[in-house]
């Protein structure tokens, strides 16, 4: 995949974006998996509605790349050019806000994917450059950002309170216990759907899970879920808060057509 430099794509979309009609504006509850997979990184997802993205990390050389696997770092792009610094150019455009008029807030989750301590050392010396523009956390309040950061593939927590960076927020799990000085800190709960697949009333587990996050005033999202339209009529009948889909045009045009008309 050959990616066009950040600033230039961030000043195409934003021309791009500004001319876009009012439907494509809306926003949705879907979440664009493993987004760097699509034809046009961050920018087909911002187009079509999306409010929450995933990317996945991997420490290479002294930066952060932006890749699944470790294998062929040096081929692939780096956080900064391929997320940051677009957003920082989009940003500044729209005069503080990511979306043109809207004050919406981007959620950007963040996978570390292998040698998790020094990545997530490195995340946040590089994040440091953008903090201006993070949703943060102080004194079990929250100031807002255009962008937030959300922490996922198991960070490591005892990092995570050494590095003290209050625009950090967690992806949590379900059977994980965070320290109270953390509990602050997670901002959503994530499952593998798999925790559900088997379970002998698949629907009530969905429901159960779905109320459990609702009284932590935490958001559900599962992963490993098809990309059926079935399917995601029935996580949004359970109440579950993030869809994640890589059909990102498909579950749009899905969920204006299907769950909005039964609101």
């Amino acid at each position: 995949m050959t990616h066009k430099p950040g600033f230039l794509l961030a000043v195409i979309f934003i021309f791009q974006f500004n001319g876009i009609s009012a439907q494509f504006l809306e926003h949705h509850n879907g979440h664009s998996h493993n987004d760097y997979e699509q034809r046009t990184p961050l920018f087909d997802a911002l187009k079509h509605g999306y409010t929450s993205i995933e990317v996945d990390i991997q420490y290479h050389e002294d930066k952060l790349a932006v890749a699944h696997d470790p294998e062929d770092l040096n081929s692939k792009p780096s956080l900064r050019d391929l997320y940051l610094s677009p957003l920082d150019s989009i940003i500044q455009v729209h005069e503080g806000t990511i979306f043109k008029d809207d004050s919406t807030t981007l959620i950007l989750m963040i996978d570390l994917k292998e040698e998790k301590q020094r990545t997530l050392k490195k995340l946040a010396t590089l994040l440091d450059d953008y903090k201006m523009h993070l949703y943060k956390r102080h004194n079990g309040l929250q100031t807002w950002g255009p962008l937030k950061v959300l922490l996922s593939g198991d960070p490591p927590l005892s990092t995570l309170q050494e590095l003290n960076r209050s625009y950090f927020f967690i992806d949590g799990r379900v059977d994980i216990i965070y320290p109270s000085a953390l509990v602050n800190m997670v901002d959503r709960i994530s499952a593998s759907y798999a925790l559900v697949w088997n379970a002998a009333d698949r629907d009530q587990s969905i429901r159960d899970l779905a109320k459990w996050s609702r009284d932590y005033n935490r958001k559900l999202r599962f992963w490993a879920t098809p990309d059926k339209p079935e399917l995601w009529q029935k996580l949004n009948d359970l109440k579950v808060d993030w869809i994640s889909v890589d059909d990102l045009k498909g579950y749009r045009d899905f969920y204006y057509s299907e769950v909005i008309k039964k609101q």
